[in-house]
């Protein structure tokens, strides 16, 4: 496992959490040999970043924050997006999208080095195609604390 190949797992592993055991990692040659230790690797990350919210939570907490709501569902299909000015809210189905895009001599490619520059590239792009919300869907959805 490279340093590459941990860029690529970090790059993509959340845009594809909710469609099944790391389906795209499985297509990707350069990953695909490693993705076990990959998993390791991020849950080890996540597992320190849990232990270490204790403090930033409490400033968040004491912080103005914006009016999330009561409840949020990280796990269903559709997400909420709201400017960051007006707060206009608009409803998109965010993970409704095919599952592995269609990813061409690239996913071939044996240098993770390559794959993640064409994956930081390129891919933003190949979802924007696939929908026209594309663009709009979070990296991340925001938890309750």
């Amino acid at each position: 496992m490279n340093v590459y190949q941990r860029k690529i797992y970090a790059l993509m592993h959340h845009k594809h959490k909710y469609k099944g055991s790391n389906s795209i990692f499985r297509t990707l040659h350069c990953c695909k040999d490693n993705l076990d230790q990959l998993q390791n690797w991020w849950q080890q990350l996540v597992d320190q970043q849990e232990q270490s919210q204790v403090l930033p939570n409490a400033i968040a907490s004491s912080s103005d924050r914006v009016n999330l709501g009561a409840a949020f569902n990280t796990k269903s299909d559709t997400c909420q997006v709201k400017h960051p000015i007006s707060g206009q809210q608009h409803q998109i189905d965010s993970f409704n999208q095919q599952e592995i895009p269609n990813l061409g001599d690239i996913a071939k490619e044996r240098d993770g080095k390559k794959v993640f520059w064409w994956l930081w590239r390129f891919y933003p792009e190949i979802r924007a195609k696939q929908s026209r919300h594309g663009l709009l869907v979070p990296t991340h959805k925001i938890r309750r604390c």
